[in-house]
């Protein structure tokens, strides 16, 4: 039996409409609102200089400026479980006085380091792996 896969070319105007918004663009959302998305339409618009890559299946707006809120959102989506911690916390309550540029978060996971490039800033999301007995107390925000 032959699988024939239909290939649905998505121009980048109806892909900004749609996701413009967003501060951080899944492509597996992507394929979801739009079925059959060609994923090498994502290279083009990225070469093009219209969407940075953040990391494997996450991409952003190149011009789209990205608040505390949104590198929070951010940090939690791309490598999850996780949630932001230590000195990230810290400043986000006014607990420290110091200012805090990287996002500090913890993980069930191994500890690993993302480093973005997003429009006018240049994060490094840090995430520190903890035992899954103490991956407890926190709340979504």
């Amino acid at each position: 039996m032959l699988k024939i896969t239909i290939i649905r070319i998505v121009k980048y105007i109806d892909f900004y409409r749609k996701f413009k918004d967003s501060p951080l663009i899944d492509l597996n959302d992507v394929e979801t609102v739009f079925d059959g998305f060609d994923r090498r339409r994502i290279y083009e618009w990225q070469a093009k200089g219209y969407l940075k890559k953040i990391t494997s299946n996450f991409y952003t707006f190149s011009e789209f400026i990205h608040d505390e809120d949104d590198l929070y959102f951010i940090a939690n989506k791309i490598y999850h479980p996780s949630y932001i911690s230590f000195e990230s916390a810290f400043a986000y309550y006014n607990l420290i006085p110091e200012g805090v540029f990287d996002i500090f978060s913890v993980t069930t996971k191994k500890t690993r380091r993302i480093y973005a490039e997003l429009s006018l800033q240049v994060i490094d999301f840090n995430y520190l792996s903890i035992k899954k007995s103490l991956f407890w107390g926190y709340s979504l925000i």
